[in-house]
């Protein structure tokens, strides 16, 4: 059960709540918090207070971070962890943007110490609507004992990269290079790419990297009321880990980037199609693999070419994921969605097997208050 809100404070600010109630809420990755009584949990995903005027934009809470040209599955930031509590500025134009992120992540026990973990995030992007999109992003991930926000890294114009370098400082530092292009006609073509510890001589150790590519289309050779997409994903061995346990890019244990972590990839296919003006239809394939590489500490400062991925006994599943979604009258819709997924190398286990089955119902009521 999530229960929303959004309270209007002036005209241009407004606080976002959101409660969700699982009675098996552990389970989940974006859980913060701990089990109740009965298996009951609960907790608060949503807490923030927005704003804007003349450009200007602002934000203190809880919320989700997500980055790029797709809400789903992005490799820099996606809604796979726990939210962040963070404070989020930025200035925005009719073609381009600028957004500024500080946050404090969750702490690492050591057995006789505590690790303090923070990260301090940019990104430009531009736009020309109906043409393109293009985005650069860069992440500072640091912490350690008793070590305080780092000044230079709350600084918003200071390129990351460098700050560390001129400080000799062993901290993690991610950039994103994400694009959207709207061709052809009602179709686009879109990619992101990350880079974690990017080597400036290019040859002292493999740049860790994840990338995506895909096209999605709306109506493709005149199929009235289709709407498809492919896309395949790809995230390195290494990527997302590093030789210091507070530089690993995770949130309570929690992938930060793409959900699964690192060492695989995905094959894609979506198919939407506009039943009537209250149903839609929707079918989905994905062919996954993925290997015995982890987030993990890496046992030393440089990290070795690979030969070849994925590494270890690679875990293959195809699935299929059929759905329906009914947009009923007076704010109300539901979603009815059963998956099978199939599983070769179970569990990185040489020729073991295994099945699964799950079956979904969500229903949504949005409930209209107005306070004067």
């Amino acid at each position: 059960f999530n229960s929303d809100a959004w309270l209007g404070v002036t005209d241009n600010a407004f606080v976002h709540v959101r409660a969700r109630f699982e009675n098996r809420g552990e389970l989940l990755p974006q859980f913060d918090g701990r089990r109740w009584k009965e298996k009951f949990t609960g907790w608060f995903d949503n807490a923030a207070l927005y704003w804007n005027n003349n450009g200007f934009f602002g934000s203190i809470g809880r919320s989700y971070i997500l980055w790029g040209p797709e809400q789903r599955d992005a490799l820099l930031f996606s809604a796979n962890s726990p939210a962040f509590n963070r404070i989020w500025l930025g200035y925005q134009r009719e073609h381009w943007r600028f957004d500024y992120i500080i946050s404090r992540l969750d702490d690492v026990e050591r057995p006789d110490s505590l690790l303090e973990r923070y990260f301090s995030a940019h990104r430009l992007s531009f736009r020309k609507p109906g043409w393109f999109e293009f985005g650069v992003s860069e992440v500072a991930l640091y912490g350690g004992v008793d070590r305080p926000l780092e000044w230079h890294y709350l600084n918003p114009f200071l390129p990351y990269y460098w700050e560390q370098w001129n400080r000799s400082t062993d901290d993690n530092i991610f950039f994103g290079l994400d694009f959207v292009i709207y061709w052809p006609e009602r179709s686009r073509i879109f990619g992101e790419l990350m880079v974690d510890d990017f080597q400036i001589d290019f040859e002292s150790e493999p740049h860790q990297v994840g990338y995506k590519l895909g096209l999605d289309a709306l109506e493709p050779f005149g199929l009235s009321r289709l709407f498809t997409k492919f896309s395949y994903t790809r995230v390195n061995t290494t990527v997302y880990g590093q030789n210091q346990p507070q530089n690993l890019w995770l949130h309570f244990g929690e992938p930060i980037g793409y959900a699964g972590g690192n060492d695989q990839d995905r094959l894609l296919a979506l198919f939407r199609y506009h039943l009537s003006r209250v149903v839609d239809l929707e079918m989905e394939l994905q062919y996954n693999r993925r290997g015995e590489g982890r987030i993990e500490q890496h046992q030393r400062t440089g990290v070795p070419f690979e030969e070849k991925f994925p590494i270890g006994v690679v875990e293959k599943a195809p699935s299929i994921r059929l759905a329906a979604r009914l947009f009923g009258p007076d704010l109300f819709d539901a979603i009815l969605e059963g998956s099978y997924t199939s599983y070769d190398n179970f569990r990185h286990i040489e020729g073991a097997t295994d099945e699964r089955i799950d079956l979904n119902l969500l229903i949504t009521y949005y409930l209209p208050i107005l306070i004067h």
